[in-house]
């Protein structure tokens, strides 16, 4: 997740574990995380915790 959308669906900041983790993209370039946080999706009837990485860079 962007931290840009993070922060759009206004998310404490304390929502987040503060945990650092790269990320390599296709073209080779790495990239570190700044957390995760874990959300309540719903999908297709489901509700379900899922981990999402937040990451500070722009969006394509």
């Amino acid at each position: 997740m962007f931290l840009d959308a993070y922060n759009d669906i206004g998310l404490e900041k304390d929502a987040m574990t503060w945990k650092v983790m790269p990320l390599i993209g296709f073209s080779g370039n790495v990239k570190q995380s700044l957390g995760e946080v874990v959300l309540l999706v719903y999908a297709e009837g489901v509700n379900m915790s899922t981990k999402f990485l937040v990451i500070d860079c722009a969006s394509s």
